[in-house]
């Protein structure tokens, strides 16, 4: 049961620093906990690396039912 556990973390919407305003691009997101794979340790969490990801979720709508329902 300690181990029944999962978290998503993602910006409401990209802003590069170079662009310094928002953008239509991908929101990138991380999750983790029970059922999620896990990546290599040294992976950051930023643009460049989730746009590298093989996860993309084309929906945003459909980002939370992933999240709940993915094992």
């Amino acid at each position: 049961e300690g181990d029944d556990w999962r978290i998503l973390i993602l910006p409401d919407h990209p802003t590069p620093c170079d662009v310094r305003t928002h953008t239509r691009e991908a929101v990138p997101f991380v999750i983790a906990g029970r059922g999620i794979e896990s990546g290599p340790a040294e992976r950051k969490f930023t643009e460049a690396q989730a746009a590298q990801s093989d996860l993309h979720v084309e929906k945003g709508c459909n980002l939370m039912e992933y999240f709940l329902t993915v094992y």
